[in-house]
C-alpha cells in the first residue's frame, strides 16, 4: 500500500485496546504513511505506539486518543502517543488526552498541519522528550526544533504546547517552546 487511512464512520467510532495486557491500543510498525480520522483510540497502555523508521502518522479531523493507562490498574492517562521512531503530524480537531513521548534518537519534531482547534493556552499538549541520559548530539537540548510546519502556523500554535525532557536515569526538566517551534 502507498498510504493507509483509518476512518471511523462517525465521531462515535472507537478502537479499544487491552491495557491489562500492557500493550498499546494501536501499534504502528510500518513505513506506510497512516492517517487516522474520526476515530477514538482508547484503553491501551498507550493510545498509539509507533516504531517504524520512515513511518508517518497523521492524526486528522476527529481523531481522539484518550483514557490510556500507564500500567494495568493505574489511574489517570498514560501516554497518548509514544513515538520510538517515525514522524507525527497533528491537524485540525485531532485531540490527545495524555502526553506525547518522543525518543531522542533520531530527533524528529512534531509537524503541525494546521490550526489545532481543540487546544488553547490553558489546555496544552504535553510533549515529553526522552533522553538516554547522555548529553551528546542525539539528546534533546535547548534550541532543538520540537514542532515544525509552515511559519505562520507555528507562530499561531506554539503556545498550545508544553515540554518536559525526561532522562532514562530518572530526571525531568520543564521547558517552553518559542514562536519558531524551538525548545527554550
Amino acid at each position: 500500500a502507498k498510504t493507509l487511512t483509518i476512518e471511523g464512520a462517525d465521531s462515535t467510532a472507537a478502537f479499544e485496546g487491552n491495557a491489562s495486557g500492557g500493550s498499546s491500543a494501536f501499534s504502528i510498525e510500518t513505513a506506510v504513511p497512516i492517517t487516522v480520522k474520526n476515530l477514538t483510540i482508547t484503553k491501551g497502555s498507550a493510545g498509539i505506539s509507533m516504531n517504524a523508521a520512515g513511518g508517518e502518522l497523521t492524526l486528522g479531523t476527529g481523531a481522539l486518543v484518550k483514557e490510556n493507562t500507564v500500567s494495568a490498574g493505574a489511574s489517570g492517562d498514560g501516554p497518548g502517543i509514544h513515538v520510538y521512531s517515525g514522524s507525527l503530524t497533528l491537524q485540525g480537531s485531532a485531540e490527545i488526552s495524555g502526553k506525547i513521548y518522543l525518543r531522542a534518537n533520531p530527533k524528529k519534531p512534531i509537524t503541525i498541519g494546521g490550526v489545532l482547534t481543540k487546544y488553547n493556552a490553558s489546555n496544552k499538549i504535553t510533549i515529553c522528550l526522552e533522553n538516554s541520559g547522555s548529553s551528546d548530539a542525539t539528546s534533546w537540548q535547548t534550541g532543538d526544533q520540537v514542532i515544525t510546519g509552515e511559519a505562520d502556523i507555528i507562530n499561531s500554535e506554539w503556545g498550545k504546547f508544553s515540554v518536559s525532557v525526561i532522562s532514562t536515569s530518572g530526571g525531568e526538566s520543564s521547558f517552553s517552546i518559542n514562536a519558531t517551534g524551538k525548545m527554550n
